[in-house]
């Protein structure tokens, strides 16, 4: 997970040190937690509402009758086969500042219960 604006921080880095990152291979990720851990982040910031890790198959998840569904399996499924926990502590080099998962939740829990709850 990566929040858009620690995003553009690092795409600034890149642009403005074109040397340094030619011909690299960058992944951002911000924070890397289990889904377990990320619905007890969500239950805790977005009381009463309750999150739950529903165990499903990428396979399951690729045909929920949603526009978008098959993407997000991809993207999850990449998420699973590339060691993003490394990628976060890499990525914290070029943004110090960058947000935890439950930073972000926290500090985006007014638009979030907004979102939820229509």
């Amino acid at each position: 997970a990566i929040c858009i604006s620690d995003l553009g921080l690092i795409v600034k880095d890149i642009f403005l040190n074109r040397d340094k990152y030619l011909h690299k291979t960058l992944a951002p990720c911000g924070d890397k937690r289990p889904l377990k851990e990320m619905a007890a982040i969500l239950s805790k910031h977005l009381t009463p509402m309750r999150f739950i890790d529903r165990q499903i198959t990428m396979m399951e998840y690729r045909e929920l009758p949603f526009n978008g569904a098959r993407d997000i399996a991809n993207y999850y499924d990449m998420m699973v086969r590339v060691d993003q926990q490394k990628k976060a502590y890499g990525m914290r080099f070029i943004n110090p500042n960058m947000k935890t998962f439950e930073q972000w939740v926290a500090a985006n829990r007014a638009v979030l219960q907004q979102i939820l709850q229509k």
